[in-house]
């Protein structure tokens, strides 16, 4: 079946008409002719935003560790997202049964491999080192080539207990001649948030870089330089917002120095989905518009950066939204509430060919 899709307003501003067909999205003319003979449905935006599909590229959309888990089909396209990668939720004992759910979601499903074998079944799952498992790890790789993006691995002194940064330094080793992804969880420490970007490279993801304790990437109002270093060996930085890792201030730092947008990403699961102050990822989106990003820098740290960063298949999913004019409280993770005049709201996708109202 075919899909149009009249009166879409790009990013860009442009108004135009999109066709929808086997996995291909194209523009064609206003004055586009239907054949009565073919199959197609029409559907009017009237003048929403349409981006690409939207990519949630840090979710815990695994429902097999509640309470930190979600279902996908709950924080995915009901929000507008079209694609949530689960960060870790599920290390190689689980990897299989995650796999065989996600087959059943209508949201499309990729996932990070714990490098822990058990996953976030306990939320120390690096204190003993017995759980890091390569070999293990090296046939779920081979298992789920399409499904599995990357490692991830939590560096956290509450997760790592005595191992402090060998988890980091073992998977680092694993990954030399590999080139997979390795997302890295900063949060309270040790092992000290310097020793940590000392040792990443290109393939890392530093995920809660905007967070705001003790041991972040800011030091009295100002930048560490271990984090500049490692934005020049081409380091990816992954928000990752969640209960404990966004702060308003933290943001305002790094946008006044300019540091661009890689991944706007949730840390979602079904608790701070439901209560906050993570909601969806429209929502922490409109926390960037309040910080004063672009809507292009917003909508690409969403659409075509995670797309290209985990080399997803280009596909026909579109997000439509609106930016509608509202007073609205936000808060971030450590507290802190501001006001502000505008929200990012989604109201339709387009998933795997069928057009969804939310």
């Amino acid at each position: 079946m075919k899909l149009l899709l009249k009166n879409c307003k790009l990013i860009n501003g442009e108004d135009v008409d999109l066709l929808v067909e086997n996995e291909m999205v194209q523009k064609v003319d206003k004055e586009f002719h239907l054949n009565e003979e073919d199959d197609i449905k029409v559907y009017d935006v009237s003048g929403s935003y349409v981006s690409k599909g939207w990519v949630d590229s840090h979710t815990h959309s695994s429902p097999l560790f509640l309470p930190y888990g979600d279902e996908a089909d709950k924080c995915g396209y009901p929000t507008g997202v079209t694609t949530v990668i689960d960060a870790g939720s599920t290390g190689a004992n689980a990897i299989d049964e995650f796999y065989n759910i996600s087959k059943n979601s209508k949201t499309r499903v990729k996932a990070f491999l714990n490098i822990s074998k058990i996953g976030l079944s306990k939320m120390d799952e690096l204190s003993d080192i017995e759980n890091v498992d390569f070999d293990l790890i090296e046939e779920k790789l081979k298992l789920y080539p399409e499904f599995i993006v990357g490692l991830k691995v939590r560096m956290s002194k509450s997760i790592v207990k005595d191992n402090g940064i060998d988890p980091l330094k073992l998977t680092l080793e694993y990954n030399k001649n590999k080139n997979l992804k390795v997302m890295v969880h900063i949060g309270n420490g040790p092992p000290k948030i310097e020793d940590i970007l000392e040792l990443l490279d290109k393939n890392c993801i530093l995920s809660h870089y905007l967070n705001g304790k003790e041991n972040s990437i800011i030091r009295e109002s100002r930048i560490l330089k271990e984090f500049e270093s490692s934005l020049k060996k081409g380091v990816i930085l992954d928000v990752g917002h969640g209960n404990a890792s966004f702060s308003f201030n933290t943001g305002r730092i790094v946008k006044k120095n300019e540091i661009p947008l890689n991944l706007i990403s949730t840390d979602i699961y079904k608790a701070n989905r439901e209560n906050g102050p993570v909601y969806s990822l429209a929502h922490v989106m409109t926390k960037f518009l309040y910080l004063g990003y672009s809507l292009k820098e917003i909508i690409d740290a969403v659409t075509v950066n995670p797309m290209k960063i985990f080399n997803l298949k280009e596909n026909s999913d579109l997000t439509i939204f609106d930016i509608e004019d509202k007073e609205i409280s936000l808060v971030d993770s450590h507290g802190e509430k501001v006001k502000y005049n505008k929200i990012i709201t989604p109201k339709s996708v387009v998933l795997k060919g069928e057009f969804i109202q939310i």
